[in-house]
């Protein structure tokens, strides 16, 4: 965005979106898609963003009247890493390798594996042939098709001002993330149990991969120095190595990636 003003150099917010995508495709490597870009650039204050990745179509949701109030707990880890160093990579062709599978079972026509998407496969499909399907495959269609079904109960809930569905939603993906598509390390884990048992956190799930960075949640604002202490008082201990690396912060919702007079932030 930056080098496009400086440069006079007009593009969408979409545009901005496909060519961060490239980026990560064809020059880092990272078989990704959209939606972490999509978040940054086209993200509203309070407004939750559904979106469809199969055709780029989205929609911004208004917070129901009764959603309580709250803040975003960001657990940094104290790990980062290029995910081109991790499983990333070996998940996607794992939920790829799952949909071929079922297309098989299904007697349905086979694809190239890069083409087969777990999208165009019916759930149907799905539950009649899971149990055939071995382990590790099996779980990546579970978090799929699950997942699935979360994001919509979840647009709903906030639609409705349910926190505490929309809450428990977030822990189910995260615990989905974790033990189904076995992403997560042991930092972002223990920090993901701790959040679960801790009074005062509505929700809370690893902010992407799984494999570095933060786990994220929604929290009452009032017991959030509480929030903290329980992370304090278990984090370092269990990993002294980054004691002095991790954070706990809190936030507020904000729009998304924009040009801002920083005199209004000061």
């Amino acid at each position: 965005m930056a080098l496009c003003d400086v440069n006079n150099i007009e593009v969408s917010k979409m545009d901005i979106i496909m060519y961060s995508h490239w980026v990560e495709t064809k020059f880092i490597g990272l078989k990704n898609g959209i939606l972490d870009q999509s978040a940054n650039v086209l993200s509203m204050n309070n407004q939750l963003m559904l979106m469809d990745c199969l055709t780029n179509e989205y929609q911004m949701i208004d917070k129901g009247a009764d959603f309580k109030d709250f803040e975003v707990i960001v657990v940094y880890s104290g790990i980062s890493k290029n995910l081109m160093g991790t499983d990333f990579n070996n998940r996607v062709e794992e939920v790829r390798v799952a949909g071929w599978l079922l297309l098989e079972l299904a007697g349905q026509p086979l694809l190239a594996l890069e083409d087969v998407k777990l999208r165009n496969i019916p759930i149907e499909i799905y539950n009649k042939y899971k149990d055939q399907l071995p382990d590790r495959f099996r779980k990546r269609a579970a978090h799929f098709y699950t997942e699935q079904e979360r994001v919509l109960q979840g647009a709903e809930a906030y639609a409705n001002g349910d926190i505490d569905t929309f809450g428990q939603l977030m822990f189910e993906s995260g615990n989905s993330s974790f033990y189904q598509h076995e992403t997560g390390i042991p930092e972002m884990k223990l920090t993901f149990d701790i959040l679960q048992e801790t009074d005062g956190v509505y929700g809370a799930r690893p902010s992407g991969a799984g494999f570095r960075g933060a786990v994220i949640g929604l929290i009452d604002p009032s017991k959030k120095e509480a929030i903290k202490a329980n992370i304090d008082a278990v984090y370092p201990e269990k990993f002294p190595a980054i004691k002095d690396v991790y954070e706990v912060n809190f936030c507020k919702t904000d729009d998304g990636a924009r040009f801002v007079n920083v005199e209004d932030y000061r």
